[in-house]
């Protein structure tokens, strides 16, 4: 997600999206944006104003969306962002080994130092559909492995 993206066409992407109805293709071509910006911007904004705090939290994790958003929508709804979005996560303790524990699902490569892991079909085609965008999309790379390491962090793989 864009760092630099000003104040001014954060709120102008949202007034586009939900008060004029504007096709997300339409408010990121007149704003230069990804689709994927701009319709994380606005889920972002939804989300501060129901208080649904959880799923903030999940997009930050993922790189979907950045703090600069979620402050800025926090500042234009009038409620403050919870402190838990600002401490660092406790490192998890290694194991006596020096590494950490091996997940249910996960098979040690004997051979090899590496784990081979074992998706659910939906996650499994997630990230297939995320390597194929990378492959095609080079200008969002960048996010689209964010989102790739996200889903791995979530299932316990990456540190």
């Amino acid at each position: 997600m864009r760092k630099n993206v000003s104040e001014e066409t954060l709120e102008s992407i949202v007034v586009e999206k939900l008060f004029f109805g504007a096709k997300t293709e339409d408010v990121a071509a007149k704003f230069n944006l990804s689709k994927s910006f701009v319709s994380a911007a606005v889920a972002a904004y939804k989300d501060v104003e129901s208080g649904n705090w959880d799923h903030i939290k999940f997009m930050v994790d993922g790189a979907q969306c950045n703090m600069k958003v979620v402050e800025w929508a926090a500042g234009r709804i009038g409620v403050t962002v919870p402190e838990s979005f600002y401490q660092k996560p406790e490192p998890k303790p290694d194991d006596q080994f020096g590494k950490t524990e091996q997940l249910a699902g996960q098979t040690k490569l004997p051979d090899f130092d590496s784990v081979s892991i074992k998706f659910s079909n939906s996650a499994n085609n997630t990230l297939h559909a995320l390597i194929d965008a990378l492959e095609r999309n080079a200008n969002e790379s960048a996010q689209l492995r964010q989102a790739v390491f996200a889903l791995l962090h979530s299932a316990g793989v990456a540190g």
